[in-house]
């Protein structure tokens, strides 16, 4: 809400955003690590986006380990990310331990406006 995103509890019946008729907008966040700059981030996905993961990830039981390449189509500032998901995967056994978003979520969507 005021282009800031929120948890949908519309199935407890106490959903601030659906009582106030705003869009209700599907994200995902996926566990991500970034190589280049050695951090642990959480990636926000679009419907498309995951769907798209999904298709080219078919043939693997879990995408824990598998390499996501996202890059910027043409467009500029405006333009789309590409997903690509590698064929090659990385052990889990090295990875570091599975993480949710909830916490961070809830820190964001409490967090007050400057």
């Amino acid at each position: 809400m005021n282009g800031r995103s929120q948890q949908c509890s519309k199935s407890r019946g106490d959903c601030e955003g659906c009582a106030n008729g705003k869009d209700e907008k599907w994200t995902a966040y996926l566990h991500a690590i970034c190589w280049e700059a050695n951090a642990e981030l959480f990636l926000e996905l679009t419907d498309a986006c995951l769907k798209q993961i999904f298709t080219l990830s078919n043939k693997r039981s879990t995408l824990r380990g598998s390499i996501v390449k996202l890059s910027k189509s043409k467009g500029g500032i405006r333009g789309r990310y590409v997903v690509d998901l590698l064929d090659r995967t990385i052990d889990t056994d090295t990875l570091p331990e599975v993480r949710f978003p909830d916490e961070l979520l809830k820190k964001l969507w409490g967090a007050k406006r400057a």
